[in-house]
């Protein structure tokens, strides 16, 4: 096992990251947005359910019932839509970032004379491996 030494989190590095999903401003803002709506909308199922139950089926009021079936199934389905759209949006975006920073780190490493790599001592094999995970 190996001793690591150092922060868990940097912040230094953080704000690099973040520099790099610039691009993708727009994209970022509307995933917020829709985080901040299905953040107000998922207390709204069990408060209706509970409503429901109190008022509708406690209160033997079967024709209400039904209306208020159909508004949860709505409820249900827009916060998967939402939900949906924001895991998409936020894997497009890491995903983004990731290949703006591998053709930064590949870019860097042509520009790096050969006499800095040292490939005669480097395994070709090692050499992708070594590059691939930046």
């Amino acid at each position: 096992m190996s001793n690591v030494t150092g922060n868990i989190f940097d912040i230094k590095l953080l704000r690099r990251v973040i520099s790099l999903s610039k691009p993708y401003k727009r994209q970022l803002y509307f995933a917020l947005i829709l985080s901040l709506i299905i953040a107000a909308l998922s207390p709204v199922r069990p408060k209706l359910i509970g409503f429901t139950i109190d008022t509708y089926i406690a209160g033997h009021k079967v024709d209400m019932l039904y209306y208020m079936t159909i508004g949860l199934l709505l409820l249900i389905l827009l916060e998967f839509a939402l939900r949906y759209m924001f895991t998409y949006r936020m894997e497009w975006l890491g995903q983004s970032v990731i290949r703006d920073l591998r053709i930064n780190v590949f870019k860097h490493v042509l520009k790096v004379p050969p006499q800095g790599l040292a490939l005669d001592k480097i395994e070709y094999p090692d050499l992708i491996e070594t590059i691939k995970p930046l």
